[in-house]
C-alpha cells in the first residue's frame, strides 16, 4: 500500500509543468490513448498472424501450402478494402511495420519458390502507400508478380501503377533498355480505364509511352466526343512540339473516320492542312446530305481542294458545287436579313448620327498650318468606304442606288478617292458574282481611269471566297495587267489577289510572277505582285515561289528597302507560310543573306505569320523579348563606324589610295536629315512593330493566351519605346477583332486621346476593329464623342468615320473573326486579309491616310455572316429551337456536361456573338455536324416522340 500511495502522490509543480504535453504532442497522445475497437483489434491480430505464417521457414509441401493459404487470405483481406479506396485502407495501416520485413523475406526466397510471385503481388499493393517516393517499388513488384489482372486491386492501384509506368518508361528510353514488359502492362490497363469511364487517364498514359495509336480500337459512339475533345486540348498544349501535335491529330482523325463522325474528321483534316484527307473524308460517305454538310464546312473556311473540283461525282452535282463554292451564301444571308427586317439600305449619315455630336467639346488642331477645317473630299472618301462596309452583302446601297446617283457620287471624290469609292461596290455585292459583275461592268466603261481602276478592285472583292463557273475576274483583270496606266495595273494585281485568295491558282502565278521579278517595272507594281501572290498562295508553303521572292529581295537596293511598300513585299513572303510553322525554318535561314535594312523586319514578319493562330507561348515570349530592345542613334552610329573602319582597312590592304571626299553644305544637310529619319521608330525599329502585331496574330485563337498578352501590352504601353507603343492599338484590334472586350475598349478609349498623333489615330481605327459587325453601343458612343472631339482634324475624323463604318458592318450581321468551328480552326484566307490591312495600318501616313487607302478593302477577305441557319436535305430553311449561351470548357469532365451556360432559347436562324455557342433544344431534328455554325444540314429524328402537352 505505501508503494501504491507513493505512486499516486502528486508530483511537484515543476514536474507537472515538465510533464505537461505540448500542443503538437496533444493530438498524438490523444490518439494513442484511444482504445482500438474490437473489430480493428481482431483485424490487426489476424493480419499479424498471417504475416507470421508467411515468413515461417518451410521445408515440406504441407508447410508450403500453409504459406500459400496465408498469402491468399492476406490478399483477400487487402482486396476487400481496396476495391473503392477513398483513404488508406486499415489493412495497409496495420501492415506498415511489416513492409520492410516482408521485403527482406521476399529477397531471401529462391526464384523457384512457387509462392514468391504471390508475395510480390502483396508487396506491390503495400508499396503504394509505404514505399519511398521515386523508387517505383509498386511497379517493380507488379512486374515480378503472378500476372493477375491489374484491375483486381482497384482503381487507385491502377492509377498509381500508371504513374510509375510513365517515369519508368522515360528512364528506360534514355538508357535504351527494353520496354516490352511495360507495354504489356499498358495493354492491360487501357481496357480497364475505358471500362470504368477513365478515358482521360488512358489517354495520358498512352501519351507518356508514345503509343497513342492503341487508343483507336477502344473508342465508340459513347466516349468518342469525350476522348477527342481531350486529345485536341492536349494537341493545343503541344504547340511547341509539331510532331507530337501531328500524332495527336492523326489519331483523332482515325477515331472519327472509324466511327463515321465525318464532320469532325474533315475539321481535323483541315487543321492538319492535309487536302488529300479532306477529299478522302468527303468521298468516303455515299450519303449526299452528309457530303453537302462537309462541303459547307470546307467552303466556309475557303479551303481549295483540287481533287473535289475535278471529281465528276461533285462537278456534275450543282448543289454540292454551290455548297463548296459558297454560291448559296448570298441568298442565305439575304434570308437572315429579311427575317430580321434590315434589308433596307443604310446611309453613312444613319451611322454617323451627327445630330448627337453637336455641342460636344472639340480639340484644337495639332497641325494648324494647312489643315484648318474639314477636308470635304476626305470625308466623302470616308463615306464611300463606310457605305460599302455598312451595306456589305445586301446588294443595294443609297449612294449607288441608281446609275445616276452613282455617277454623281463618284464625281464628288478626287483622284485616288474615286478608286476607293468605286471599289466599295465590291463590298455591297459581296458573294453576288452575277449581279455584281454587271454593276462593275457598267462603271468600268466610264471615261475615267480612276473609276475603271476602282472597278478592278470591286470585281476581285465580290468574287472572294466564291467558286463559280462564270469566274469573270480572271479574264477581265488579266487584261488590265497590260494597261499603260499604273493605277489600272496595281488595282488589277490586287484584284486578282482578292479574288483568288487561298486558291493556289497557277494561272494567276503565271500572270503575276513575271511582273514581280522584272526590275524594269515600277516598284509599286512589283510590291503589289508580291502581296497578291502571297494572298493567292497563303499557307501553301510554296518553296519555289518563296525562292523567287527571296532572290528578288536580295537584289533590293537600300533606297528601295526604305520605301513603305517594302513592308508589303515582306508581308507577301510571310503569307506563303501563314500557319505553317513546320515549314518556315529554311526561309528564315535564307533571309539572313539579305543585306538591306528590311531584313530583320522580314524575318520577324515571316516567323510571326508562320505561328499565327497557334497560341504558341514560347514564340510569344520570343517576340516579347524583341520589344525590350532599346534602339538608339548611338548604336546605329557605332555600326556605321565599324563598317567604315572595315572598308578603310580593306583599302589599305589592297594599297588603294583615295582622295578624301569634300562634302558640300547641301550634302551635309542631307546626311543630317537622313540621320534624323533613321532614328528610333524608322526602318531600324519597324521589326518591333511587326513583332507587336505578330504577338496578337499568334494569340488570336486562345482566350487564355489573349488575357496573358493583354497584361504584357499594359507593360509595353508604360515602358516601351514610342515606335512600339504606336503598334499596340492595331495589335489590340487584331487580337480582339469583332470581340468587344471591356478591358480592350477602355484601353483604346484612353489611347484615342494620347498626345502622340499616331497612337491616337491608330486607337480610333482599332475601336472599329474591336467592335466590327457588333453594333456595340458603348463603342458607338465613344466614337461619336471622338468625332466631335476631332471635328477640326481631317485625318483623325477620317479614321473615326472608318471605325464607325466597321462597327456597323453588315448592319450587325457580319464578323471579321478568323476563328471558326468553335474556336478550333483558323480561316487562313481571312487571317491573310486582316494581316495585309493591319500591316498597312502600322504606317497610316503612307497608306490609309495617303493615296493607298484602298488597301483597307483587304478586310473584306475576312467578312462572313455570324449566323446559324438550319436547312433540310432539299435546301429549304427549317426553324429549329436552339439554346444560345456562353461557351463552357467541358474538356476532361465526366458524363455529358452542358457546353453552354446562361443560355436563351431561339429559333433558327440566329446570330452568334463572340464566345457564344448554340445547341439544339429539342430532339426533333438531328444535325449532320457536331458544331452548330454557319449553314447546318438537319434531318428528322426517326425516334422523336412529340410531347403530349404540345
Amino acid at each position: 500500500m505505501p508503494a501504491i500511495e507513493k505512486a499516486l502522490e502528486m508530483p511537484p509543480e515543476e514536474e507537472q509543468e515538465k510533464e505537461k504535453p505540448t500542443a503538437e504532442e496533444k493530438p498524438k497522445k490523444k490518439e494513442d490513448e484511444n482504445e482500438m475497437s474490437e473489430e480493428d483489434r481482431l483485424l490487426k491480430e489476424n493480419l499479424e498472424l498471417l504475416v507470421t505464417r508467411i515468413m515461417e521457414k518451410t521445408e515440406t509441401p504441407e508447410q508450403q501450402g500453409v504459406r500459400k493459404n496465408a498469402l491468399e487470405a492476406l490478399r483477400k483481406e487487402i482486396r476487400s478494402y481496396t476495391s473503392s479506396m477513398t483513404s488508406v485502407p486499415k489493412p495497409l495501416k496495420f501492415l506498415r511495420p511489416h513492409y520492410q520485413p516482408l521485403k527482406d523475406f521476399f529477397n531471401s526466397l529462391t526464384a523457384s519458390d512457387v509462392n514468391k510471385p504471390f508475395l510480390a503481388d502483396v508487396l506491390s499493393i503495400m508499396a503504394m502507400t509505404m514505399a519511398k517516393e521515386d523508387l517505383r517499388e509498386s511497379l517493380h513488384f507488379k512486374l515480378l508478380g503472378s500476372g493477375e489482372a491489374v484491375g483486381s486491386w482497384g482503381h487507385e492501384y491502377v492509377r498509381n501503377i500508371a504513374g510509375e509506368i510513365s517515369k519508368e518508361y522515360q528512364d528506360r528510353v534514355e538508357k535504351e533498355q527494353s520496354i516490352d514488359d511495360l507495354i504489356t502492362l499498358v495493354d492491360e490497363i487501357i481496357p480497364f480505364n475505358f471500362a470504368h469511364n477513365a478515358e482521360v487517364e488512358a489517354v495520358d498514359l498512352l501519351m507518356e509511352v508514345s503509343k497513342l495509336e492503341k487508343l483507336v480500337p477502344f473508342c465508340n459512339k459513347d466516349n468518342c466526343q469525350r476522348v477527342c475533345r481531350y486529345l485536341l486540348a492536349c494537341g493545343e498544349n503541344q504547340s511547341a512540339d509539331p510532331e507530337e501535335q501531328t500524332t495527336i491529330w492523326t489519331v483523332v482523325y482515325e477515331i472519327c473516320t472509324q466511327l463515321k463522325e465525318y464532320s469532325d474528321a474533315v475539321r481535323i483534316a483541315i487543321k492538319m492542312n492535309d487536302k488529300s484527307k479532306i477529299y478522302a473524308t468527303v468521298k468516303s460517305t455515299e450519303d449526299r446530305a452528309i457530303r453537302k454538310q462537309l462541303l459547307y464546312i470546307v467552303g466556309s473556311l475557303h479551303v481549295s481542294v483540287d481533287e473535289i473540283a475535278k471529281d465528276d461525282d461533285f462537278v456534275n452535282d450543282e448543289e454540292l458545287m454551290n455548297a463548296y463554292g459558297n454560291m448559296e451564301l448570298k441568298n442565305r444571308f439575304h434570308q437572315l436579313a429579311h427575317d430580321l427586317g434590315v434589308m433596307d439600305p443604310k446611309s453613312p449619315e444613319d451611322v454617323y448620327k451627327t445630330h448627337l455630336e453637336e455641342g460636344g467639346p472639340s480639340r484644337v488642331n495639332r497641325n494648324a498650318q494647312g489643315q484648318q477645317g474639314v477636308d470635304s473630299a476626305k470625308q466623302n472618301l470616308a463615306s464611300s468606304i463606310v457605305n460599302g462596309f455598312v451595306n456589305c452583302g445586301y446588294g443595294k446601297d443609297p449612294l449607288f442606288l441608281t446609275p445616276e446617283k452613282g455617277i454623281d457620287w463618284l464625281g464628288r471624290n478626287r483622284s485616288h478617292g474615286v478608286v476607293s469609292a468605286a471599289a466599295s461596290l465590291g463590298l455591297t455585292y459581296l458573294w453576288d458574282i452575277e449581279t455584281g459583275s454587271e454593276k462593275t461592268d457598267f462603271y468600268s466603261h466610264m471615261n475615267d481611269k480612276y473609276v475603271q481602276a476602282g472597278t478592278n478592285l470591286a470585281l476581285g472583292l465580290l468574287c472572294t471566297g466564291c467558286t463559280s463557273e462564270l469566274d469573270p475576274s480572271y479574264g477581265l483583270l488579266s487584261q488590265q495587267l497590260e494597261s499603260n496606266d499604273a493605277i489600272h495595273r496595281v488595282t488589277a494585281i490586287l484584284g486578282l489577289g482578292f479574288s483568288y485568295v487561298g486558291t493556289n491558282n497557277e494561272d494567276v502565278r503565271e500572270k503575276l510572277l513575271p511582273l514581280m521579278i522584272d526590275d524594269t517595272q515600277a516598284f509599286e507594281i512589283r510590291a503589289f505582285s508580291y502581296l497578291s501572290l502571297g494572298l493567292v498562295f497563303c499557307g501553301s508553303g510554296d518553296d519555289e515561289l518563296a525562292g523567287s521572292m527571296l532572290s528578288d529581295m536580295l537584289a533590293l537596293s537600300e533606297v528601295e528597302a526604305q520605301q513603305p511598300l517594302a513592308r508589303m513585299m515582306c508581308v507577301g513572303l510571310g503569307l506563303l507560310f501563314l500557319g505553317r510553322s513546320e515549314s518556315c525554318e529554311g526561309i528564315l535561314l535564307a533571309l539572313e543573306a539579305v543585306e538591306s535594312g528590311i531584313q530583320r523586319f522580314c524575318a520577324v514578319t515571316v516567323e510571326s505569320l508562320a505561328y499565327a493562330g497557334t497560341a504558341n507561348v514560347l514564340q510569344i515570349q520570343k517576340l516579347v523579348r524583341l520589344l525590350t530592345h532599346h534602339i538608339t542613334l548611338d548604336e546605329e552610329k557605332q555600326e556605321k563606324k565599324t563598317e567604315a573602319e572595315g572598308e578603310e582597312k580593306e583599302a589599305k590592304e589592297n594599297k588603294e589610295t583615295t582622295k578624301p571626299e569634300v562634302k558640300t553644305e547641301e550634302q551635309k544637310e542631307k546626311e543630317k536629315q537622313k540621320e534624323k529619319e533613321e532614328g528610333p521608330g524608322s526602318l531600324r525599329g519597324i521589326y518591333q512593330e511587326a513583332a507587336c502585331l505578330g504577338i496578337a496574330a499568334i494569340a488570336t485563337s486562345d482566350d487564355l493566351t489573349i488575357d496573358m498578352v493583354l497584361r504584357s501590352f499594359d507593360h509595353v504601353l508604360q515602358c516601351s519605346e514610342l515606335n512600339i507603343r504606336r503598334a499596340v492599338p492595331i495589335s489590340l484590334g487584331l487580337m480582339s477583332i469583332s470581340n468587344p472586350r471591356l478591358a480592350v475598349i477602355d484601353t483604346l478609349s484612353k489611347l484615342s486621346h494620347d498626345q502622340d498623333q499616331k497612337i491616337s489615330q491608330s486607337a480610333c481605327l482599332a475601336l472599329g476593329l474591336v467592335g466590327a459587325g457588333t453594333n456595340n453601343s458603348r463603342i458607338a458612343n465613344i466614337l461619336r464623342q471622338l468625332a466631335a472631339y476631332y471635328s477640326k482634324e481631317p485625318n483623325h475624323l477620317f479614321l473615326v468615320r472608318l471605325a464607325q463604318g466597321l462597327l456597323h458592318m453588315g448592319k450587325g450581321l457580319l464578323t471579321f473573326s478568323p476563328v471558326q468551328s468553335d474556336g478550333f480552326l483558323l480561316n487562313r484566307s481571312a487571317m491573310a486579309g486582316l494581316l495585309v490591312a493591319l500591316h498597312s495600318c502600322l504606317d497610316l501616313n503612307n497608306f490609309i491616310l495617303l493615296d493607298r487607302h484602298y488597301v483597307i478593302y483587304a478586310l473584306g477577305l475576312a467578312i462572313r455572316p455570324r449566323f446559324v441557319m438550319c436547312i433540310d436535305e432539299e435546301g429549304n430553311a427549317v426553324p429549329v429551337t436552339v439554346h444560345v449561351g456562353q461557351k463552357v470548357d467541358t474538356v476532361g469532365q465526366a458524363g455529358k456536361p452542358k457546353g453552354i451556360t446562361g443560355f436563351q432559347t431561339h429559333k433558327t436562324p440566329v446570330l452568334l456573338s463572340s464566345n457564344e455557342k448554340a445547341q439544339f433544344a429539342t430532339d426533333e431534328y438531328l444535325a449532320l455536324t457536331n458544331v452548330l455554325e454557319g449553314i447546318v444540314v438537319v434531318r428528322k429524328n426517326p425516334d422523336y416522340v412529340k410531347p403530349e402537352n404540345e
